[in-house]
């Protein structure tokens, strides 16, 4: 038996998987406990990269074999696309009523984190079983249930499962009753489903002992018919990261059973007769789609369905229902018809929980033929003026944005019986992207006016709408330099939120937060320091000592205690603080490195180098660990690094830092930022000192030039 263009190890195991393939034996059909999958269905140990087509297909594959296992390696970084591999097996019985996977990792197993999916009853099509992202390609057309353990920040785990219908993904179950840390890695995945819809999987995780968590639930509407093929590994990345994953993986078995249609097991009907949890979950389960074709649904009546199921998040369900409303209509009035506009409406408010081009496409389109329909800009055009806004502003597209808002609002002044609080709502939120994303703040100012008069004119004085108005114009001051002006907005912004509230409501701690750094900024430590108290007091009080609102508060009042010199509070808060995030969320978490980076440049300050330089370290492993060694808080770290060395006068350490730091600025910032002149500045000290004259001079020129441009 020949597989054209296979290496003669890589056709020996092709081989050996059809003759597996034709020897099969049903396992036992119980889902009362987990045995090793009975003869393989199919084995994959990657052999080479010449795998069989039709045993398996590799897609988003960037992968490493060593020692016969699979090393799956991605780099991802803010827009990379999620990868992973995909295997289906071979071509032949796909209609088996039961399927058992047992995944292996080996080595360090997988990171529990938000970086891993394991899917399998993966249906035909092409993309990965995940929501189609921005990052990712449009097309995903994929069916199958996705396993995703997850390891949260503050050291809790959970395990979530999620259904997805041809590229809309829905949860259908999670799980919060892993223990919190030292949980770290997965070690072992044995799934079994049937076509039923039950699920049985256990799941072994490494706590320092082994772990191992069994789930079972029923989806008894999903697969329809076929029991699904295919085992998919993804890995995504977390944001602004960029690191490698290695799963190492043995071999990857699959067993069927072909036997008959299989009725619920005993475990099942005992399970789902005892809990109510499991019967709402089938009671929640999408009933089968009614005929498009039935002459009961007129284009009215899809268009409604879709809508509902939209509600209720069963996004496929709408997809079909919208889809079709849109056809019959385009047949029934014509391509240019409002209700075709309507439908494309609604069809881009459905896409925007999926994928952004699609949803924008639909928008455009829409407001093409309602421009059409009003000869002057009229409320007609504000539907799809709303939707398209909306998803330009998610993709971050302010440029196209920013004319479509001003549009938006000059119909809705001019349109009489427009609701004040949806006015005022949007002019809020064109001036958010003003002062936040484009730093616009002149331009942000009198839309803050404008939503803050509108709002005063229709709403009670105790109106938290009111309060949001007034502290949005206070910051925009605030960031405008006009202290006066936003010291008096505060105070009146605080005002409304204790009456409202009352004094003690975490939410007012926020906004004595806000005045008491103005009063940081003022030199007005005196009227600063009860305000932060109080936060600090409210916070503890409210949200307990463990939680990042009150480690916030203390920084703050550390913070002050360092101006005003009271060196051994500041030191102990500090060292308070670090505590408490290392105890509840180990020491090798992002909050204790910020915190561990602050300890650090309070001992730095007073020249406490030797204290220092051990945390800056330990602070920049943890980073680099998160997110990669060029970040803006590894430049901070090891800025503050190479000036210990710089101030002990050792010039040779400092060195190799000012000259990654230098690279990394030159490529983040620009070669004429002004980070990367204090770069050069320093290779231009520390050469002159290492007697190297002529490097030191190249540095200085270097440096020069760069300011003489900026200045011209």
């Amino acid at each position: 038996m020949n597989f054209p263009g296979l290496c003669p190890r890589a056709t020996r195991v092709a081989a050996a998987l059809v003759l597996l393939s034709l020897c099969l034996l049903p396992p036992s059909s119980s889902f009362s406990r987990l045995l090793p999958p009975s003869p393989a269905f199919f084995q994959d140990t990657f052999p080479g990269p010449g795998l069989n087509p039709a045993a398996f297909d590799t897609r988003f594959a960037d992968f490493a074999l060593r020692n016969g296992n699979l090393i799956l390696r991605y780099s991802s970084a803010q827009v990379a696309s999620p990868s992973g591999i995909e295997c289906t097996p071979p071509a032949g019985d796909s209609d088996a009523a039961e399927r058992t996977i047992n995944l292996s990792f080996l080595g360090g197993g997988s990171e529990l984190s938000n970086s891993l999916f394991i899917c399998y009853a993966v249906g035909p099509g092409w993309g990965l079983s995940l929501p189609t992202l921005p990052s990712m390609p449009s097309s995903n057309d994929r069916t199958g249930y996705i396993i995703r353990p997850i390891r949260h920040g503050d050291g809790t785990n959970e395990v979530k499962f999620y259904r997805n219908d041809f590229g809309w993904v829905k949860e259908i179950k999670n799980d919060w009753t892993l223990p919190a840390n030292p949980v770290t890695t997965i070690r072992r995945a044995v799934i079994r489903h049937r076509r039923n819809g039950e699920h049985h999987i256990a799941l072994t995780f490494d706590t320092g002992l082994p772990f191992e968590k069994i789930y079972d639930f029923a989806d008894s509407s999903y697969p329809p018919d076929t029991i699904h093929r295919g085992i998919q590994l993804i890995a995504k990345g977390h944001t602004y990261s960029s690191i490698d994953l290695d799963i190492r993986t043995d071999t990857w078995t699959v067993s069927e059973s072909p036997s008959p249609f299989l009725p619920p097991s005993p475990v099942f009907s005992s399970l789902l007769q005892s809990s109510p949890a499991f019967s709402r979950l089938l009671q929640s389960s999408p009933a089968p789609l009614p005929s498009p074709s039935s002459p009961a649904l007129t284009d009215d009546a899809l268009d409604s369905m879709g809508l509902a199921d939209m509600d209720q998040h069963n996004y496929y369900e709408a997809s079909v229902h919208l889809s079709k409303a849109l056809d019959m209509r385009k047949k029934k009035y014509g391509p240019e018809d409002l209700k075709v506009a309507e439908s494309l409406d609604h069809l881009g408010k459905l896409y925007t929980n999926k994928n952004f081009a699609e949803a924008e496409r639909y928008y455009v389109e829409s407001l093409r033929i309602r421009t059409k329909k009003f000869a002057r800009a009229g409320p007609g055009l504000l539907p799809s003026l709303d939707g398209l806004i909306d998803v330009y502003c998610v993709e971050e597209k302010y440029a196209e944005a920013e004319p479509l808002f001003k549009l938006e609002l000059t119909i809705m002044e001019n349109t009489s019986g427009t609701d004040s609080r949806e006015l005022a709502a949007r002019a809020t939120k064109l001036a958010m992207i003003y002062a936040g994303k484009l730093n616009r703040p002149g331009d942000a100012e009198p839309l803050f006016k404008q939503a803050l008069d509108l709002r005063e004119k229709n709403l009670p004085p105790d109106s938290l709408d009111l309060e949001a108005a007034v502290f949005n114009l206070a910051a925009d001051y605030h960031v405008e330099g006009r202290f006066a002006e936003a010291e008096t907005l505060y105070l009146r912004a605080l005002a409304i939120k204790e009456l409202a509230l009352g004094k003690d409501h975490p939410d007012v701690a926020g906004s004595l937060s806000k005045l008491a750094r103005l009063y940081v900024t003022l030199n007005r430590f005196a009227e600063a320091e009860p305000l932060f108290k109080r936060v600090m007091d409210i916070r503890q009080k409210s949200l307990g000592q463990d939680h990042p609102f009150t480690w916030e508060s203390m920084r703050d009042m550390a913070q002050l205690d360092m101006r005003e010199g009271r060196d051994a509070e500041a030191e102990g808060l500090y060292k308070l603080i670090l505590n408490i995030q290392e105890e509840h969320l180990g020491p090798d978490n992002h909050d204790a490195a910020v915190t561990m980076n602050d300890l650090a440049s309070f001992y730095s300050s007073q020249r406490r180098f030797a204290e220092a330089l051990p945390l800056y370290k330990n602070s920049l492993r943890i980073m680099e660990k998160e997110f990669g060694r060029n970040g803006p808080d590894a430049d901070l770290i090891m800025s503050n690094i190479a000036m210990i060395h710089l101030a002990e006068k050792r010039y040779a350490d400092a060195e190799p830092l000012y000259k990654e730091l230098l690279s990394y600025r030159t490529k983040r910032l620009g070669k004429n930022h002004a980070d990367v002149i204090d770069a050069l500045d320093r290779l231009a000290i520390i050469c002159a000192k290492l007697n190297r004259p002529k490097e030191s001079k190249t540095y200085a020129e270097r440096a020069k030039k760069i300011r003489e441009k900026i200045v011209h």
